[in-house]
């Protein structure tokens, strides 16, 4: 894609404002005017710059933008990249063609070096042979002065050297793993210039990445983020001060679908150039160069042009506006705006398996401005945050004043171990996270509200009128740093607008008293639907709505399935609870999201065939709904009592060598398929282990019942009625009659059937176990990971009962940086 006319007079108007990169540059020249393409980016973007350093690796096996670091949930030893395949700094000399390797290691790996404003010193990341982990270290440009910097079993990457000497990197000192995924997370730190006074600046449950210093002192970065919205849609820009206060979204937060990664200011000028990864981004980075004017504001996607026409490049070099060096695989090119691309460098073909990585020209620079930091040294841990107008944002222009009563205030928590691409026992392709109620705080009548929040702890909030119905959702994230005082102005407004006039009182009246979130009496400030709403099913709903008398075609019993209870399933797939089904969505119209658009309660409302819940019941849900239904309330519910999981996005087969339910599949290949093909996806009928059927998991759950095998609907629907089946299911005889599949549960195969389910029943009560089950033994990956934080004792035995719900509160009390007694890590509770 070619710049347009309205692009092109940005871009000129950038260069001819721009001034030397080095003062002895001469006047730049129309590369059109120059026979050779490198002299004249030479003359032009790279004037005084004589080398370039890079660093070169073996790329990651792993498809996704972010597994580039750490190991695997599932083995430890097991890594998304290429940990010890060989890595090496090396610069590259302009006027020779030719390359010097001033660091190397044929057994470790290499990456993210940036140079000091001195241009002498490099900074970098690297994994030393024999360790398993990415530390911080430092190397002069001949190769002398190795220093480590950081140390210790986490990976530190990516820095950024800030203008006092204090370094900004991504870490997994956060202790937490991507909630759609298998690998680790990593988020903004910062430490001294020594590796001392580490401290997180991010709150984030999801990656942080390519944190780069702004002209104006601030940092740009790349933040993931899905509270309430798809998990591979949003990973965009944002930018902070470098003590982490006024975390701000700069571009992209409403464009679902790409990546935006290794942004970096495009010298004199107010560009920003990046990388723009498609869908869910691509490995290493890679994806198409842009150019970015923020002027515009980070909802105008107008403000993007692409320079580049294919995904081939990563971690552009801006020079100006108009020229860009990039990695290119193998190779080191040279871009210009209009699209021509030029090769200046290639590693040799005895290199084939390698790729360059993060190139960066030797120079000596200015380093921008040092912002005062805000952030006490030590006391206290909360911070306060200010809405000015909450009927001043995005869709609530037709809300009228008065109608926001409170602020529902949720912090979404980080995961320990994740195993899939999917929810897993979380949600059934809702939502991902668990959301902890903190309480609410009231609105004013203006539409005003001050929040004293601990500090690292991710926030969102619920409007909600006077009835407690939800009026509009967050859909991202906000926090605060220790005695920070930030503001907003409205719900969701956008950041070009500035407060007018209006706005100040508002401001002052809610700040005169910011407010701890008032605790909700009665109400789990982490829900879980078997422990919490299931009871209520019971007690109304079930007596309708069961295996035998399924009203509606529902049944609402707490039975088992292979990987979630019958209820939950049921209730999941009709899509009853109002939230936003994992979609790409992230602004909705008031109302159409939360409790009030939820089926399920407007039928509790409508007192649905007589049921009358009290007050208490039904408040009780209506804030499940608000937190997002989840399912399990404990992480530690993944990978445990379930019969054909997910890991990796592939089907977990408990015990693939079970005699049972080998001879199950045969058994319901040889009486069913006959109409049940797998052409037919509504009537498919897989087995427990099947993976090789469409819709596998939504059958699996609906046809398997592993609390009565004898009520499942795979033996039920071809079983005659006379012996207690439905009898739906016929085959067809030789005199043309038709008879129910199965005459009677002495059918050799209804046997058959019937004990394989028998065998995943058993497997749950005495070899694996549910975190419903007293006592509950978590998977040893979750306990290896809870040592690993320090949450359990090194010398835990895996095979230990635990209280996972107990056990997940001890760790979100210290994840995210280890954050110090408190507000911080202590809930305020109702009386």
């Amino acid at each position: 894609m070619r710049p347009t006319a309205t692009k092109l007079a940005i871009l000129t108007l950038a260069i001819l404002c721009a001034l030397p990169l080095c003062p002895s540059g001469a006047p730049a020249q129309d590369p059109e005017a120059q026979p050779d393409l490198l002299t004249s980016f030479r003359k032009r973007g790279m004037r005084g710059i004589h080398e370039i350093l890079f660093a070169v690796r073996r790329p990651g096996s792993d498809d996704h933008w972010y597994a580039n670091f750490g190991h695997y949930a599932g083995d430890e030893n097991e890594h998304p990249f290429t940990p010890h395949g060989g890595g090496s700094l090396r610069i590259l000399d302009l006027d020779s063609g030719r390359a010097r390797i001033i660091f190397e290691d044929k057994h470790g790996s290499v990456r993210d070096p940036i140079l000091h404003s001195d241009g002498e010193t490099i900074l970098f990341s690297y994994l030393k042979e024999g360790t398993e982990h990415y530390n911080l270290y430092e190397i002069k440009t001949d190769g002398s002065g190795l220093r480590q910097i950081t140390s210790g079993d986490y990976d530190d990457i990516e820095p950024c050297i800030l203008p006092g000497g204090d370094i900004l990197f991504c870490s997994t000192r956060c202790d937490r793993f991507v909630q759609c995924w298998l690998t680790q997370v990593a988020t903004i730190h910062r430490c001294g210039p020594n590796g001392e006074n580490i401290r997180p600046l991010s709150a984030n449950i999801e990656q942080d990445n390519t944190p780069w210093l702004l002209p104006d002192g601030r940092v740009i970065y790349t933040r993931w983020e899905y509270v309430d919205r798809n998990q591979i849609s949003y990973h965009h820009l944002w930018t902070m001060n470098p003590d982490g206060t006024r975390q701000m979204v700069l571009f992209g937060n409403q464009f679902p679908g790409m990546l935006f990664i290794g942004a970096k200011p495009i010298p004199n000028s107010p560009l920003i150039a990046a990388t723009i990864s498609p869908g869910h981004g691509i490995r290493e980075h890679y994806g198409r160069v842009a150019i970015i004017n923020p002027r515009l504001g980070p909802d105008d996607f107008s403000a993007a042009e692409y320079i580049s026409s294919e995904d081939t490049h990563s971690d552009p070099w801006p020079f100006s506006a108009t020229e860009f060096m990039a990695a290119s695989y193998n190779t080191l090119v040279l871009l210009r705006a209009d699209g021509i691309e030029e090769e200046i460098y290639r590693l040799p073909e005895s290199e084939g398996e390698y790729w360059i990585n993060e190139p960066r020209p030797i120079i000596a620079r200015e380093a921008p401005p040092e912002l005062v930091d805000l952030v006490p040294p030590e006391g206290d841990d909360t911070g306060v945050l200010i809405l000015s107008d909450i009927y001043a944002g995005r869709q609530m222009a037709e809300v009228p004043r008065g109608t926001v009563k409170e602020l529902l205030v949720l912090e979404t928590l980080p995961e320990p171990i994740h195993y899939s691409g999917g929810m897993d026992q979380i949600s059934f392709s809702g939502t991902f996270t668990l959301e902890r109620i903190w309480g609410t705080v009231p609105v004013s009548p203006e539409g005003a509200a001050a929040i004293r929040l601990p500090a690292g702890r991710s926030f969102f909030f619920i409007a909600l009128d006077h009835e407690g119905r939800s009026v509009k959702r967050m859909h991202s994230f906000t926090s605060v740093m220790p005695g920070e005082v930030t503001s907003c102005i409205g719900c969701h407004e956008r950041r070009t607008e500035a407060p007018g006039t209006g706005y100040h009182h508002n401001v002052f009246t809610a700040a005169a008293e910011p407010r701890w979130p008032e605790p909700l009496a009665g109400i789990p400030d982490v829900y879980d639907f078997p422990r919490d709403i299931q009871p209520l099913f019971d007690k109304y709903c079930v007596e309708c709505h069961n295996a035998d008398r399924s009203d509606g075609g529902l049944d609402l019993t707490g039975d088992w399935m292979p990987l979630y209870c019958r209820s939950y399933f049921e209730i999941s797939c009709r899509q009853m609870f109002g939230d936003n089904r994992n979609r790409a969505l992230s602004d909705f119209p008031p109302y159409a999201i939360g409790s009030q658009a939820s089926t399920l309660y407007q039928m509790l409302l409508d007192h649905h065939q007589g049921v009358t819940m009290t007050d208490e019941e039904l408040r009780l849900v209506r804030f499940w709904l608000e937190t997002g239904a989840p399912y399990a309330g404990t992480y530690a519910a993944n990978g445990t009592g379930l019969i054909g999981w997910y890991y990796m996005n592939i089907i977990k087969h408990n015990d693939e060598e079970w005699p049972e339910t080998v001879a199950m599949a045969e058994a319901i290949e040889r009486r069913c398929d006959g109409c049940h093909t797998p052409d037919d996806p509504r009537v498919c009928l897989p087995h427990m282990l099947s993976d090789d059927k469409k819709n596998a998991e939504d059958k699996r759950n609906d046809y398997y019942n592993l609390s009565r095998p004898e009520k499942s609907k795979i033996l039920r629907m071809p079983l005659a009625e006379e012996a207690g089946g439905f009898g739906r299911c016929v085959e067809r005889r030789e005199d043309g009659t038709e008879a129910p599949v199965f005459a009677s549960s002495d059918d050799p195969d209804y046997q058959v059937i019937l004990a394989g389910i028998q065998r995943g029943r058993d497997y749950i009560l005495h070899e694996s176990n549910r975190f419903t089950m007293r006592p509950f033994v978590p998977s040893p990956a979750y306990v290896r990971e809870m040592k690993r934080y320090g949450v359990l004792p090194p010398d835990h035995d895996p095979k230990t009962p635990v209280d996972p719900y107990e056990l997940d509160r001890k760790y979100w009390a210290i994840s995210g940086g280890r954050q110090p007694g408190g507000p911080a890590a202590t809930m305020p509770t109702a009386e």
